[in-house]
């Protein structure tokens, strides 16, 4: 069926991972019957799976995707969703999305001629789409390991130069440049400072249960720990932030037993009614402190 949006004075972001494409990616959770997606266990290879994806999403207040995207040295993978998918999805037009450029590279692979062959390509394959998330009318690029780049390039200084190369190649392609935002939940006021410095303007961050997690002393703790002290882990951001826009983070939950057993960290009782608790003290926490974007883990 056509997805019927629900409209928001907000821009609601999620984190998608692309991980699921065959069922050997699902093997480790067959044993856990009630992780089984409402879906099924899907292929997001298809456009189908990518549809009914939209249009939950549209329809629960998502605006965009937050897609981890993978390129080390020009060599890309687990695109499967973006390219296979959602790219030929039926109601691709109702849900903006934008890269979260997962660089969990190994060391030595950032440069300059890299740098300028990655913003290349997201100029040429993604920012022309009318679907591309856009802040301030600029196609948004969420950056997972800034630090990566600084160790590379050999320093703040260095690190940059390769922001300001990629506006440069935006500008002359006709864009009015890109917004950076940094995924950093530990950074502290002076590596906000840094941040700034080096290019980005907004930050957020994968999790906010690391405040529940310290308390708790322990890697087994309840979500309301997290509904507890997600405000918290929002205002210290807010204070810290230097200049940077912040986007509150809305946490889901973790529970890692079918790849880690005993070793995991596991989140329990997460149910609709706390959830629910922690949606609507982000809503109240942005009305407060007039943030327009709310990012969900």
């Amino acid at each position: 069926p056509v997805p019927n949006p629900v409209p928001s004075k907000f821009d609601i972001g999620v984190f998608y991972f692309p991980g699921w494409h065959s069922m050997a990616r699902w093997q480790p959770i067959l044993d856990y019957p009630n992780r089984k997606p409402i879906l099924g266990w899907y292929d997001e290879t298809k456009p189908e799976c990518a549809d009914w994806q939209i249009k939950w999403a549209v329809e629960h207040g998502i605006t965009f995707f937050m897609v981890d995207w993978y390129w080390c040295q020009g060599k890309r993978h687990l695109e499967h969703w973006l390219h296979d998918a959602y790219m030929k999805a039926r109601f691709r037009k109702h849900l903006k999305w934008s890269v979260m450029w997962a660089n969990h590279n190994p060391p030595q692979t950032h440069s300059l001629q890299d740098w300028r062959n990655v913003t290349q390509y997201w100029i040429d394959q993604y920012f022309g789409m009318d679907e591309y998330y856009r802040i301030d009318g600029r196609p948004a690029v969420f950056i997972w390991d800034p630090a990566g780049i600084r160790r590379d390039m050999g320093g703040s200084r260095e690190a940059m130069q390769l922001y300001a190369l990629s506006q440069q190649m935006a500008r002359a392609a006709g864009l009015p440049g890109i917004y950076f935002i940094a995924m950093s939940s530990h950074a502290s006021e002076a590596a906000c400072r840094q941040l700034k410095s080096e290019g980005y303007e907004a930050f957020t961050s994968y999790h906010a249960f690391q405040l529940a997690a310290g308390r708790a002393g322990s890697k087994r703790f309840p979500f309301a720990d997290v509904v507890a002290t997600s405000p918290e882990f929002w205002r210290d951001a807010d204070e810290r932030a230097s200049g940077l826009l912040t986007m509150p983070i809305v946490d889901t939950g973790w529970a890692s037993e079918p790849w880690h057993g005993n070793k995991s960290l596991v989140i329990s009782g997460r149910t609709p009614d706390e959830f629910g608790r922690l949606c609507r003290a982000a809503r109240a926490y942005a009305d407060q402190t007039g943030k327009k974007i709310i990012a969900v883990e």
